[in-house]
């Protein structure tokens, strides 16, 4: 978006909130000169008959006409230069009624310089030119024909209405150069803001060109992958020579690795744009139980770990909840502390935990975790030493997916951990 525009934009939704602050200001000016008028001199005497003095009609009628306009502009047409100007006038106008209805005394001329002030909010110096013109006339022209309404004096001031103009030119210049610095400031903020909108313009075209990537990886690399591992699992079951398959064993097992990176880009991709949606449906804690058995246990018992699961009591037989996603982060759980693990446990437990969160604790006796590095595990494409990823290899989205996922459901992960001794992550979930 141009810069102009936004400015423009800018200035368009000041002047309407200035305009609605006046209109109010006006209306209460008007209630103002009524009592002013009222209290000060409500009646005249002839003898015995009385009349309502001058003042309370001029009130209530002069004070209506400046009223009007303003409150009109203001609520049917805010916003537009004409009634800026239309709202100036007004204003200066009950500046020059406020001063005559209390007899030109000196406190009331500050009403003149209040009214600039608040004219000021506008931005706009060019604004304060006609009302103190004004304000300089008003002087000048009832100094010279009605000296008492204006300095409550009749004789003396012939010469007074410099000294007020020279008053009023010296809050113009101050006040002129304030809304200049303001113009300036505002249409920095429209520059700012419009390098915001290109930026977020761009980073949304970079983000589709990015989904569009990973779909295409998605269709590219998983195709053939699978490919690989369907014709290896073949193989595997094939009469073939023990030399060859251990090869082939070794090709599946880089192709599952590899499988695994690739799913994990995706749904972190998917996470990331919030593209993701959760599966919640009726299933049962034994199934999920059978599945980490037999994924886990021969992972397990290869490196000589006792892998087990527990499954309290009081947990119900069938509970409600996403146990696709909840499989995904338990297997990501559990896969780490087997790949972390070198002799030892691997301990699952599942609990009722309060109202209807249950609780998930995935407990190793691997290599732990040091204290400053707990949080830090969290963050994508992060391992706790740079040794660990050459070592033990993947790709450091695991656990910020694992996370993620768990949120996203609901709940909360944590981790407690021992350097040197191993470590427990546990989360909470609502399910029904």
């Amino acid at each position: 978006m141009e810069v102009e525009v936004l400015f423009q934009e800018h200035k368009y939704k000041l002047g309407k909130r200035v305009d609605r602050g006046f209109a109010y200001l006006m209306v209460l000016q008007w209630v103002l000169a009524i009592l002013l008028a009222v209290f000060v001199s409500p009646l005249t005497w002839s003898g015995d008959s009385s009349s309502i003095h001058m003042h309370v009609w001029m009130a209530i009628f002069l004070g209506g006409i400046f009223t009007s306009l303003p409150v009109y502009y203001a609520i049917f047409n805010p916003g537009q230069k004409i009634g800026r100007y239309v709202i100036a006038i007004a204003q200066m106008g009950f500046s020059t009624l406020f001063i005559h209805l209390m007899g030109g005394r000196i406190e009331a001329h500050f009403h003149i310089f209040g009214s600039l002030a608040f004219l000021s909010a506008y931005r706009e110096w060019r604004l304060l030119i006609l009302p103190s013109l004004l304000a300089i006339a008003d002087h000048l022209i009832r100094g010279i024909y009605f000296p008492l309404s204006v300095y409550g004096v009749m004789s003396g001031v012939e010469w007074r209405w410099l000294e007020h103009a020279g008053w009023i030119l010296f809050e113009d210049l101050f006040l002129g150069y304030m809304c200049v610095q303001a113009t300036r400031e505002m249409r920095q903020i429209a520059v700012t803001k419009s390098d915001l909108i290109k930026a977020r313009i761009n980073a949304e075209k970079l983000n589709a060109g990015r989904s569009h990537f990973f779909s295409v990886v998605s269709h590219e690399i998983r195709t053939p992958l699978n490919g690989i591992i369907g014709f290896t699992d073949f193989l595997q079951e094939s009469p073939i020579p023990a030399e060859q398959r251990d090869y082939v064993n070794i090709i599946k097992q880089c192709s599952d690795t590899l499988l695994k990176v690739v799913n994990d880009l995706l749904d972190f991709h998917k996470l990331d744009s919030g593209r993701l949606e959760l599966d919640p449906h009726a299933f049962k804690i034994s199934d999920v139980q059978q599945y980490l058995e037999n994924v886990f246990s021969l992972e397990c018992q290869k490196k000589n770990l006792t892998f087990s699961m527990r499954v309290a009591s009081e947990v119900p037989v069938e509970l409600y909840g996403d146990s696709h996603r909840i499989r995904q982060v338990l297997t990501n759980i559990i896969g780490n502390a087997v790949k972390f693990t070198d002799e030892g446990s691997i301990q699952v437990s599942v609990s009722h935990y309060k109202g209807n969160l249950y609780r998930w604790d995935i407990a190793d006796t691997g290599i732990g975790i040091k204290k400053d590095n707990l949080q830090k595990i969290f963050s994508p494409y992060t391992q706790e030493f740079s040794s660990t990823a050459r070592k033990y290899g993947g790709s450091g989205l695991g656990l910020s997916i694992s996370k993620t996922l768990v949120e996203l459901m609901g709940g909360q992960l944590h981790v407690e951990s021992t350097y040197g001794k191993g470590s427990v992550f546990f989360f909470t979930l609502p399910l029904k």
